[in-house]
């Protein structure tokens, strides 16, 4: 079972690199309600801005009356007809957009480099074929003039290939949800970064068949407590996480996907090298002593420093599922967002439509 790893804060430093009190904390419902209160947290702070991207969106689409004007012209007899120009002139940007890609190129830095700028320029356009980078990103950019913003994953995947293959996903922009004190346009400043959506049990039994019992349990138990059948012994975070999980009208859970990290102290070798004059790591415990034993009067150290872990996370209702970490070596997200004009009064980001329409 995948365990989350806490960071309490002990010294000066941890406090200083840490929000005390936000990592997730070790056993598994806790660490499932503090991914539901990111979610929510997230959700109330940035709900307004993506209701309006869903609006934009819709309006870009043609749906362009509001229902109540609709309904009053339908009710007179009349069309309510829509000519649609701003998807037109959205489609004319985006192909400016599609015949000008931009191809990554890796210059020379230093003599010599030659070969190896040309090696990463090949390696990178392999991986933007591989991966349909270059259309996934244009349709990101289509969605970015429409709302204000377009989001994409680039991820590996090893369901066809078990040496993995690149895969890019286009993500609808109120898919998502970004730790509300992110400022940063990269999410490098993000604590987390969530994405939800609605699946049934026998889905989440074939992608976790090991949570089966957790999970029939759980899906019993909500079912209880759709039938206002509550059991007084039960954990009150257990209830609480069912009712906000389970949707009762179409018998379907929310798959809670959570990217975060946390700031670990990681301990280190590092040895003094009489060459370049200046101390380097080494990578590990038994490197540092193969070295000792070829060089007795060499001089080491052993410090301690601060890293970022990235972890993975996927829960459903009060079930952890997993939560490994990132099998990635980047520090960072998966997720790419295309941003529109930021709007400083209101912090949005905003696209073509919003011009021409007026939210609140």
């Amino acid at each position: 079972m995948a365990q989350v790893i806490p960071l309490k804060p002990t010294d000066e430093d941890d406090l200083r690199l840490t929000t005390q009190g936000a990592y997730p904390p070790s056993d598994d419902l806790s660490a499932v309600k503090k991914f539901q209160d990111w979610w929510q947290k997230a959700d109330k702070a940035q709900s307004q801005n993506l209701q309006n991207e869903k609006n934009e969106h819709a309006f870009a689409l043609g749906h362009q009356w509001d229902e109540k004007t609709y309904e009053e012209i339908k009710g007179s007899g009349r069309v309510p007809l829509v000519i649609n120009k701003t998807l037109s002139t959205i489609n004319v940007v985006s192909g400016y957009e599609r015949s000008n890609r931009m191809r990554v190129r890796y210059l020379p830095v230093e003599e010599g480099d030659n070969l190896k700028g040309e090696i990463w320029t090949e390696v990178a356009r392999v991986v933007q074929e591989q991966g349909d980078i270059d259309f996934v990103k244009s349709d990101a950019f289509h969605d970015m003039l429409k709302g204000g913003r377009g989001c994409y994953e680039l991820r590996m995947d090893y369901t066809k290939d078990a040496a993995g293959e690149i895969v890019t996903d286009l993500i609808k922009p109120w898919e998502l949800r970004i730790d509300p004190l992110s400022v940063r346009e990269d999410l490098m400043d993000a604590r987390y970064v969530q994405r939800a959506k609605e699946v049934s049990l026998e889905e989440i039994l074939l992608l976790w068949p090991d949570k089966g019992e957790e999970l029939v349990g759980a899906n019993a138990a909500a079912l209880d407590l759709a039938q206002d059948n509550t059991i007084a012994d039960r954990d009150s975070d257990y209830n609480s996480i069912l009712s906000s999980s389970y949707k009762k009208d179409s018998d379907r859970w929310q798959l809670l996907e959570t990217w975060y990290y946390q700031v670990e102290k990681i301990g280190e070798f590092i040895a003094y090298n009489p060459m370049a004059k200046d101390w380097e790591p080494v990578k590990d415990r038994l490197s540092m002593l193969a070295l000792l034993s070829s060089s007795p009067q060499l001089q080491w150290q052993r410090r301690t420093r601060h890293e970022r872990k990235y972890y993975h996370a996927f829960s459903v209702g009060p079930v952890l599922c997993e939560n490994n970490p990132s099998p990635y070596n980047w520090k960072g997200y998966p997720h790419v967002i295309i941003w529109g004009l930021k709007d400083e009064e209101t912090g949005r980001h905003i696209g073509m439509v919003h011009s021409m329409v007026r939210w609140k």
